[in-house]
């Protein structure tokens, strides 16, 4: 059901080229997508589980820490920290657990494990998140990224709250994009 989702926004994205896209579809669903190209590197070697560990160093601002444990080559299982955006309002600090699992050559699934990590303060909630993110190689340089992001039914996200969301997804997929077309090997 998601494949067709995500393959039209495939086609969909195709002329937005140089922007990163993220819309909301229905209540707690989304969907983006970006476009990535480098002459200087084969996109579809560095496209792999480990690739999800640039996202806190990419984006400091945004995580506070994270764990990155890789059970085989296409599993392993992640904690992303947040920063604590909304203290002022009350408002806890999230984390997200997750199992990361390479579906097939062109697609991963990220979803939330439910289990308390130890390494995880009490004080912390839980974002009941999943994340599908396909993509297509258009020859050995250009990709186009697509993601399906879904947050859990029972997750209440007052309008300010689901911009700040949105706004994090857009500012960590930019800074990956920005990150991959600027490797250069030498």
């Amino acid at each position: 059901m998601y494949e067709s989702k995500i393959n039209n926004a495939i086609n969909n994205s195709k002329t937005i080229e140089n922007k990163i896209s993220f819309t909301k579809v229905k209540n707690n669903e989304y969907y983006g997508t970006f476009n990535v190209k480098n002459t200087n590197i084969l996109l579809d070697k560095i496209i792999n589980i480990e690739l999800i560990q640039l996202l806190p160093d990419l984006n400091k601002d945004i995580f506070e820490e994270s764990y990155f444990e890789k059970i085989n080559g296409e599993e392993a299982r992640v904690i992303f920290v947040l920063k604590h955006f909304f203290e002022d309002l009350g408002i806890p600090r999230f984390y997200m657990f997750l199992k990361l699992t390479r579906i097939n050559l062109y697609c991963f699934e990220l979803t939330t494990i439910f289990d308390k990590p130890n390494n995880v303060s009490d004080e912390l909630k839980l974002l009941n998140i999943s994340i599908i993110q396909n993509y297509e190689l258009r020859g050995n340089h250009d990709c186009t990224f697509c993601y399906q992001v879904n947050l859990s039914d029972n997750t209440n996200i007052t309008p300010i709250i689901e911009k700040m969301i949105t706004q994090i997804f857009i500012k960590t997929f930019k800074r990956l994009k920005q990150f991959i077309e600027n490797i250069k090997i030498t």
